[in-house]
């Protein structure tokens, strides 16, 4: 029935390295996600960088619209489960076996 208003213009940008060494290996790296919608754009990079043996995963998030009117709940609340979603993704490294 009221627009939302969202405090600030948010933005979130991490990288995170993950250190494999000579041991482990990569099985599975999920696919890279880019959503982008009229309040925001997230992204989730995930890169095995195999000469330095590890892995770098960089995420960034940003909220565009302080004010969200009523009418665009619905559409906001679909892209917070898109970027939830995303970021449940699993990345699987194993023991190398010698």
């Amino acid at each position: 029935k009221y627009p939302m208003q969202i405090r600030s213009h948010s933005v979130e940008n991490e990288v995170c390295f993950i250190n494999l060494g000579d041991e482990y290996e990569v099985v599975n790296l999920p696919q890279t996600q880019i959503l982008n919608s009229p309040f925001g754009f997230y992204s989730l990079v995930f890169d095995y960088e195999k000469e330095k043996k590890r892995l770098k995963v960089e995420q960034y998030f940003t909220l565009y619209a302080p004010r969200v009117e009523a009418k665009d709940y619905h559409s906001v609340v679909e892209f917070a489960r898109k970027v939830d979603e995303a970021e449940t993704a699993k990345i699987v490294v194993r023991k190398k076996s010698r």
